[in-house]
């Protein structure tokens, strides 16, 4: 079995792990993230504005991935 280890769990982090996912064969899956969710880093000036809650623009990465 292969081992793949993903870093960050950024956009191309997310996107790498869910194409590989989708994905049949002989390996497992690790993704290495400080955080356990993804904030959307493109729309951090909307928080700083205070015209979106922080809420808004972060989201748990077990909503994204298939976790085993």
């Amino acid at each position: 079995m292969q081992e793949i280890v993903v870093l960050g769990a950024g956009y191309a982090g997310l996107k790498t792990v869910v194409s590989l996912q989708k994905k049949s064969g002989d390996f497992h899956i690790t993704l290495v993230d400080m955080n356990d969710y993804h904030c959307e880093a493109t729309e951090i000036h909307e928080v700083a504005a205070g015209s979106v809650d922080r809420d808004k623009i972060s989201y748990p990465i077990a909503d994204v991935i298939h976790s085993n």
